[in-house]
């Protein structure tokens, strides 16, 4: 025989106590959600907050924006600790500055917000000094120069004061600007035209006029001035011959127009426009358009029909099953007349199955996926009824919803009965069972 290690069995005592370290929290049953907060992200979050860390760098820490982390701080009732306090050399910084230099500059150099910095000037009794009041000789000067040609600007820079102080003083000595722009010569008419027609764009010729000696012109005054004068054009460079003739042979041939677009170095609605004034439009051999994909036919019509709408397939499956974009998709369905489902009419057995869910504890995320639609919608529907599921005598079951019978429109029926005459759709009823509970 061979030497074998004795091992001694103890017998099994089945109320005999069971070690567990001090380190291990017992497990806690939570509710699932894909972007729920654990509880180690609570507690991180609390400790963040309290050391005073800033919104944003939370908010990269969990990977999640700053009105969520602000949101849950808000649930959980977790404050920042009071703000620094104010020190006398910042006091200091406020008191010689402040009034002179921008408040949105002292609120950087102090590192605090601009609210804070017009609270802390208040509370040490600090105004913005208001301008001087306006003397004899600077009213002399604006009564003198208001009214001619000279613009606000030059006013304002020759008496060193704002525009907006200009024109209120102005207003309160009861000064009139020059009625109207000054009429146009005919040399700047001709001028003006001359340029336009050599491709010049309107900002370019009012610069040109006003370097020429004639009064500057408003972009509004200019474009009023060329409507009247009939001169019309295209943006951009003027069209040759050649151009014309490749926009002619794609109309003629089917060509691609965004492609003949990006050939010539042309916006889309540059083709567009000179297409109209060739009459060209409305002619492309493509009975779809020159810029959409390959005609529609009936049997892609058919696949459209057949799986388009809310409970049927995905839009993005069903544009991938016709090699098509989504956009597309629901272009065609629209000219087909279908209905997605989502905005489609609220019919009396929907309106009934909301009365019976709200008098007999259905929650509205079961109500919704029986009527297959959207919980907010159904919620918006059944606050029109005057049934709105936050006030309500009977509230939605408490356990989890894999543990709760499926419903479908018989057995949400099933939970009431019907107590008005023949004919009467469910108008009245009294509920037999309440849903969830024993």
């Amino acid at each position: 025989m061979g030497d074998f290690e004795i091992v001694t069995l103890d017998p099994a005592i089945a109320d005999r106590p069971s070690s567990t370290p001090s380190g291990i929290v017992p497990v806690r049953e939570i509710r699932f959600h894909s972007r729920g907060w654990m509880p180690a992200e609570l507690d991180r979050l609390r400790e963040m907050i309290g050391a005073g860390t800033p919104w944003e760098e939370i908010a990269i820490a969990f990977n999640r924006t700053i009105e969520t982390v602000k949101t849950k701080a808000w649930e959980r009732g977790l404050y920042r600790p009071k703000l620094r306090p104010w020190t006398e050399d910042e006091d200091r910084v406020l008191v010689t500055e402040y009034g002179t230099v921008p408040t949105a500059t002292l609120a950087i150099r102090l590192e605090r917000g601009v609210p804070a910095i017009y609270v802390r000037a208040g509370f040490l009794g600090l105004q913005k000094a208001a301008p001087p009041p306006w003397s004899e000789a600077e009213d002399a000067v604006l009564r003198e120069v208001y009214a001619t040609d000279a613009t606000i600007a030059e006013i304002a820079a020759r008496l060193g004061r704002p525009g907006s102080g200009v024109i209120s003083r102005a207003s309160h000595l009861g000064l009139r600007r020059p009625e109207g722009p000054k009429p146009w010569h005919p040399d700047e008419q001709a001028l003006a035209l001359k340029l336009a027609e050599e491709g010049h764009r309107y900002p370019s010729i009012r610069r040109k006029l006003a370097a020429k000696g004639f009064p500057p012109r408003a972009e509004s005054t200019f474009q009023a001035f060329i409507a009247a004068s009939g001169y019309q054009r295209g943006w951009g460079r003027p069209w040759i011959e050649e151009e014309c003739d490749l926009l002619r042979l794609s109309y003629q041939t089917g060509g691609n127009l965004v492609a003949l677009a990006h050939q010539l170095g042309r916006s889309r609605t540059s083709i567009r426009w000179k297409a109209a004034e060739l009459h060209l439009s409305g002619t492309h051999p493509k009975p779809n358009g020159a810029r959409q994909g390959r005609p529609w036919t009936e049997a892609d019509d058919q696949i459209l029909r057949a799986n388009y709408g809310r409970g049927r397939m995905k839009t993005a499956d069903l544009a991938r099953l016709l090699d098509r974009p989504k956009s597309a998709v629901y272009n065609r369905a629209f000219t087909l007349g279908l209905d997605h489902g989502y905005c489609r009419d609220w019919t009396q057995d929907e309106d009934l199955l909301i009365r019976i869910a709200h008098a007999a504890g259905v929650s509205i995320t079961d109500l919704a996926q029986v009527v297959q639609r959207d919980p907010t919608i159904v919620s918006k529907r059944a606050i029109k009824l005057g049934l709105p599921f936050s006030r309500r005598n009977r509230t939605a079951p408490r356990n989890l919803r894999a543990d709760r019978p499926v419903l479908d429109r018989a057995a949400i029926l099933a939970l009431a009965a019907p107590t008005g005459p023949a004919g009467d759709p469910w108008r009245s009823f009294k509920v037999v069972q309440v849903f969830g509970h024993e």
